[in-house]
Formats: structure tokens, sequence, C-alpha cells
């Protein structure tokens, strides 16, 4: 059996009440709905046609362009709001959604920064309140990657390579001519090192992640 919610609706010219499917509200809620009359309701606050959530001047809220950035790097947040009321305004950034947590510099600033505890997809929420309109929200989307960070350096007769970021395994890979882009695998390590004897001729060498 369908459950339902009701609705009030007063748009300045009429009353009415209606109902649509909730599940929230249990069988036979509203089976008395008919014998409500207005005389049943109570005014608790009136506005004007210039105050109350349907007065101008309700905030926009921009939160920015989506972006990508590395893992350990902040992403630079440049959210704005269009606001003409003159009641007080709040803004505020939050983590919506994502595979970690976020540290804003300053969430109460459209202008802030944001640092990540891992690598993923993030859903970041700018919101702007007044107390007076319904609360205004956009949102933006984070793209945080483990990159990998590569250093190579000599040691007698081996070049030895070390790296940080990604996942393991790792692949070391190595191409003779970058124009060309023919690379070939060295060798496949769960560690953050490798050590490869000095080819006899010049070598590009790079590593991937899993």
């Amino acid at each position: 059996m369908k459950k339902y919610g009701a609705l009030v609706a007063d748009n300045g010219g009429f009353f009415s009440i209606s109902v649509a499917p909730d599940d929230r509200w249990p069988v036979g809620a509203f089976d008395h709905l008919s014998s409500i009359s207005v005389t049943n309701f109570e005014v608790i606050q009136t506005t004007g046609p210039t105050q109350g959530p349907r007065s101008p001047g309700a905030p926009i809220v921009n939160a920015g362009a989506d972006q990508f950035v590395s893992l350990g790097q902040s992403a630079q947040l440049r959210g704005a709001v269009l606001y003409t009321n003159t009641a007080p305004l709040a803004t505020l950034w939050r983590l919506y959604a994502g595979p970690g947590t976020v540290a804003f510099n300053d969430a109460n600033q459209t202008n802030s920064t944001a640092t990540f505890s891992a690598a993923g997809v993030y859903t970041l929420l700018l919101s702007a309140s007044n107390g007076v309109h319904t609360t205004a929200f956009d949102a933006v989307i984070v793209t945080v990657q483990d990159t990998l960070r590569l250093t190579i350096t000599r040691s007698g007769s081996n070049v030895v390579l070390g790296w940080t970021g990604g996942r393991s395994p790792y692949t070391v890979q190595a191409c003779p001519d970058l124009a060309v882009g023919q690379w070939s695998s060295v060798l496949t390590t769960n560690g953050t090192n490798a050590r490869v004897s000095t080819p006899p001729t010049a070598r590009f060498f790079r590593v991937q992640s899993n």
C-alpha cells in the first residue's frame, strides 16, 4: 500500500493541501486529510512581498571549475557567490563524497585551499545561507592523482632508479629514442627502487604503476 506525505501551499492567491507518495509515513496517516480546513492552521509568522523566502536577492553559488591535483598538493578553491540581499551571509566548504578526508585552509571563505588524505575523486560543496532564503549549493569535482616521482642516479656500472607515489607492482621500462617511443620492460618489482646495469648506448627510463 502506498504511503503519502502532505504538502500545504499558500502562494498568495490560493490555499491548497495535497499529498504525494512518501514511505516515511505510516499507512493511514492521511486518511482524514479531506476533513482538514483552513481554520485548522495557525499563522505563526507573516512576511511582506519583499521579505521571507520569496524576497529578491537569494544567493547564487558557483563552486568553480573541476580540477586535477597530485596527492600532497593543495587544490585552489575559487568559489563565488552572487548576492544582493542585505541579510548577513554565511558561506561554507565541506566534503560531500570522496575516498578520504579533506582539510580546508578556511572552510568559511569562498577562495580557499583543500588538501586530501588519499588519491581518488572528491566532490566538494560550497554553500551560502542568509537564514532567509533556501540555502544555495554548488559542487566542484577534484580528482587527486597519486603521481609517480622518479629519480635516476649512476652508481659505478649501474643506473639506480628510485621513486615515490603510485601503487605496486611497478614496471621499469627503457626506450632508446623518445621520438620513436618504443618502450620495453626491464623488470617488475613491488619495491620503490631498482638497480639496472648501465646500457651500452643511451637509454631513457620510466616507471609505470599498477
